[in-house]
């Protein structure tokens, strides 16, 4: 591809070829924000079979720009060239150094101890609560050992080596949940996934295959069937998972079960049931905590309480909304003068197209106005629960500190739980609202979705 020199296939799929490939163009550099000499991962996809193609590269580039999660590679943007038949279209990730766990399963690299098979079920689900915690969720429609890779690491505190797990390729992913054209693996798809319906819950399914998998060595698809239930309990008679570690064939009778709503309710739930278990040590990737310490120049006070985080936030100033104000009021004003135009025009029912645009303008008005209106406010963070309260303790909202989501959108920062906004701040400078993103994520365990994490990666 033009601007990148390919250097290792690393796998075909229905939807593009893999690489290993170095950018040499400057200016792909600087557009992807990356080092000179940096390995990545390119999707090549050709443009030559129609724009149903196209369709697919932007449903994929826009699913993982929402993504940012320690077990899914870093996604650094989208390349477009040209060429006389065509167009070479790329997505452009960090590189892992691994194989597949089909692969590793296969070759026998790969033992499937309880340590293993609880990192990787852990590693799986908490991907998937990520995905379902966006608005509309994020559904994978693929999870199998042949997109799971495995990273060898060193582990700084033993002498062994450990073990990442990413999730990859999101070709099939979709936005929402739905009726969709058929997607996926047979023996890895949901039954539902058949009829073209598609949820959350349909990818608990997949991660249930993937582990019977890792825990057998055998095709979920070859195992015996009755009334859509894979019969598995077989494979694993006379293994450790049929006596001692009894949490697994638990595990799988509810995430393969053939309803989805005999399934776990969601994967927090799954993840729960299996945190229920005696932990078992393993490598996982790190959050480092950012300094307490505001930024210099900064009104917002942080501080930490017996396990509880708590950020001060002070009313917005006048000053700082003044150009979203401006241009609110602006918007406002315009809708009504339009409004009242073709009311005296005689077309009232022409009046009804103005209808989003009040809607519009009265979310502007809330989102610009409420801060200065509210004041000050506090957010308290602790292990299972956060709050926002009033500076004299009246509680606002509260919600999980695991499905609160934190984000930087629109020169606001944004506290996000499901489809509630508790919170949007305005008046933050770029240097704060990073500061405070990457603290908040920290604290809830969730990775960043806002502004880009810059600390190097792999994929």
């Amino acid at each position: 591809m033009n601007g990148f020199q390919l250097e290792e296939n690393l796998g075909a799929g229905a939807f593009g070829t893999t690489w290993r490939a170095r950018a040499t163009n400057q200016s792909d550099l600087e557009m992807l924000n990356l080092e000179e000499g940096k390995e990545v991962a390119l999707k090549l996809i050709k443009l030559q079979d129609g724009w149903n193609t196209l369709d697919k590269f932007e449903r994929e580039a826009s699913v993982l720009q929402r993504l940012r999660h320690p077990a899914i590679p870093r996604y650094y943007g989208s390349v477009v060239r040209d060429r006389p038949d065509g167009l070479d279209l790329g997505l452009v990730s960090g590189l892992v150094r691994g194989a597949t766990l089909e692969d590793e399963v296969t070759s026998g690299r790969w033992v499937a101890t309880p340590k293993n098979l609880r990192l990787l079920a852990e590693t799986l689900l908490e991907v998937c609560m990520h995905m379902a915690s966006f608005a509309p969720p994020v559904v994978h429609r693929d999870i199998k050992p042949a997109n799971i890779l495995l990273e060898e690491v060193d582990n700084a505190s033993a002498s062994e080596k450990g073990l990442k797990i990413y999730l990859v390729d999101f070709g099939s992913a979709v936005l929402g949940s739905g009726t969709r054209t058929a997607a996926g693996t047979f023996g890895y798809m949901a039954p539902e996934s058949f009829g073209n319906t598609f949820t959350p819950k349909s990818d608990l399914y997949g991660v249930g295959a993937s582990l019977l998998f890792a825990a057998t060595g055998l095709e979920p698809g070859s195992l015996p069937v009755d009334r859509l239930q894979v019969k598995f309990e077989k494979a694993l008679v006379g293994t450790v998972w049929e006596r001692q570690e009894t949490w697994l064939p638990q595990m799988l009778q509810r995430l393969l079960a053939p309803a989805p709503e005999d399934r776990f309710s969601s994967a927090a739930e799954a993840l729960s049931f299996l945190k229920d278990e005696p932990q078992v040590l393993a490598v996982r990737p790190e959050v480092k905590r950012p300094s307490l310490e505001a930024p210099r120049g900064s009104k917002i006070s942080v501080k930490e309480e017996a396990g509880e985080l708590r950020i001060l936030f002070p009313p917005p100033s006048w000053s700082s909304l003044v150009g979203p104000g401006t241009f609110t009021v602006a918007w406002v004003t315009f809708t009504a003068v339009w409004t009242a135009g073709v009311v005296s025009a005689g077309a009232p029912l022409m009046s009804l197209f103005s209808l989003p645009f009040w809607n519009a303008g009265g979310t502007m008005l809330r989102d610009t106005f409420s801060p200065l209106i509210r004041g000050a406010v506090e957010l308290r963070i602790r292990d299972r629960q956060w709050t926002l309260c009033a500076v004299n303790g009246k509680q606002l909202n509260k919600g999980k500190t695991t499905e609160l989501q934190c984000f930087v959108k629109d020169d606001y920062l944004v506290l996000q739980e499901g489809i509630e906004t508790p919170l949007k701040q305005p008046g933050l400078t770029q240097t704060e609202a990073e500061w405070l993103e990457a603290l908040i994520s920290s604290y809830t365990r969730q990775p960043r979705v806002g502004i880009f994490d810059r600390s190097p990666q792999k994929w």
